[in-house]
């Protein structure tokens, strides 16, 4: 029976590397096909318009609209289509970016075994990149693959940072501390620049990982803390220097107008009755009933005309009044909601799947049409090959889990950025999940599901 085990462990370790090989083949023939697209969401034509005439709110990254006017201006100029300059910067950010996070998973074990193990780590990130719904993003005129790739690299900071930290040289070296804090200050600056939705996340990351720094060098905590209230002015600075709130005509971005869209929508005509009167008598029935169809006319239509009626200030109390409402008077269908699309931000690979069969409230179905736009039978094929390899490498590194040689620093902070992001994804959905959002969730749902890479070959050995 021992002499069995590590001969099957072998078969199956070569058929994951034939399925990863599959899915790597099929990504590269679909992102062929799809080079010359540029997919029409809503989003998409919103940020093509900022491009031109520089009106950006406080939805807006900056960052990303000055990108889309650099690609605008390289088509003008060389004759390529302005897509191609972000399709290949986006993918290639996110494959360096995947490789960068994933080898910090293992350097605890040095250079030596990093070199050995580097084909091992580009073919982890390729597979991880080349998830069809993470190659849409990156296939998108949309911020959330960059946003992803920042978040990745900053991650990666934080871990190079805890690592130097622990190494007593560094006590004395305040231009490398100064060196590493700018870095992560940068990286967190252009995170919220290129999608202000990741500028807490990246923010609690920092926090997390300035924390663990602290918490075994005292020496250093002074400088720590400097950098992190630094980071969070500029960062705060930046967005308030290049966006103009209300200037797209959308609700205000609040906490109050937040939880508003969240625990309100889709009962605005259903609970008028336990609304603020004065809500009530400004909006007929049919108005209501209007914005109650889906979350965007509730953040474009329903709240410039709160805004409008009531001013900004008494309108934001409203929504605070309403968030409240909502929340006690329909309890069980607002909590259930909320639970419902956790649960599908906790796997939103998985949780996609299911929605193209029609199963939940979401933006899948809408997606799904632009991701098969030009090649419906190879995007088929394709996503079913990826939901196969989901299962499968689930299965492979849940078997050699207590194999791996992941450093559990690594898997603490990567646990913690998924979880803030899934909190974040379910705060700001309203109610209609989509998976284009969750773009670093389903990225590290990947990497995790590679791990059976590097335990693979130990447990054929140790299992003779």
């Amino acid at each position: 029976m021992n002499k069995i085990k590590p001969i099957v462990w072998k078969i199956a370790y070569d058929l994951g590397l034939i399925v990863m090989g599959i899915q790597i083949l099929l990504g590269v023939c679909w992102l062929l096909q799809n080079l010359w697209l540029v997919p029409d969401f809503p989003q998409t034509v919103e940020l093509l318009e900022m491009s031109e005439t520089w009106v950006l709110d406080e939805y807006a990254g900056a960052a990303y609209v000055a990108l889309v006017f650099v690609a605008q201006t390289l088509q003008n100029c060389l004759g390529i289509p302005f897509q191609i300059f972000l399709y290949v910067l986006q993918l290639a950010l996110g494959i360096w970016a995947v490789y960068r996070l994933l080898r910090y998973a293992f350097a605890d074990h040095g250079e030596v075994f990093l070199k050995e193990k580097r084909g091992k780590l580009v073919l982890a990130s390729l597979f991880v990149n080349t998830i069809p719904f993470l190659l849409q993003a990156h296939m998108a005129v949309l911020p959330y693959s960059l946003a992803g790739s920042m978040l990745f690299a900053l991650l990666a900071e934080l871990l190079s940072l805890i690592r130097w930290s622990g190494n007593d040289e560094c006590l004395g070296d305040k231009k490398g501390l100064a060196k590493k804090m700018t870095i992560l200050i940068v990286l967190w600056c252009l995170s919220a620049l290129i999608y202000p939705g990741h500028r807490m996340i990246s923010g609690a990351v920092v926090v997390l990982g300035v924390l663990c720094v602290g918490i075994g060098r005292k020496e250093l905590r002074g400088w720590l803390v400097i950098g992190v209230v630094l980071g969070a002015l500029l960062g705060g600075l930046t967005l308030a220097v290049t966006s103009e709130e209300g200037s797209r005509n959308k609700i205000q971005n609040t906490l109050e107008s937040q939880a508003m869209q969240r625990l309100a929508w889709p009962h605005l005509e259903s609970m008028e009755s336990v609304w603020p009167w004065d809500v009530v008598v400004a909006f007929s029935e049919e108005e209501l009933g209007y914005v109650s169809v889906t979350p965007e006319r509730v953040r474009d239509v329903f709240g410039p005309w709160m805004e409008e009626k009531f001013g900004k200030e008494l309108a934001n109390a409203y929504y605070g009044d309403m968030a409240v409402a909502a929340l006690r008077y329909n309890t069980k269908a607002v909590l259930s909601q909320i639970g419902k699309d956790m649960c599908f931000y906790l796997c939103p690979q998985w949780s996609t799947l299911q929605g193209l069969e029609g199963k939940g409230v979401s933006y899948t179905g809408q997606n799904y049409e632009r991701l098969q736009e030009s090649t419906p039978k190879l995007t088929q094929v394709f996503v079913k090959w990826s939901g196969i390899s989901f299962v499968v490498f689930c299965l492979m590194t849940i078997a050699c889990w207590r194999r791996n040689k992941m450093s559990g620093l690594w898997l603490g902070l990567v646990v913690f950025a998924w979880a803030t992001l899934v909190v974040s994804c379910t705060w700001t959905s309203g109610g209609m999940v989509d998976y284009l959002k969750s773009f670093a969730v389903m990225a590290i749902w990947g990497m995790l599901m590679t791990l059976w890479l590097w335990a693979g070959e130990e447990r054929g050995a140790d299992s003779k």
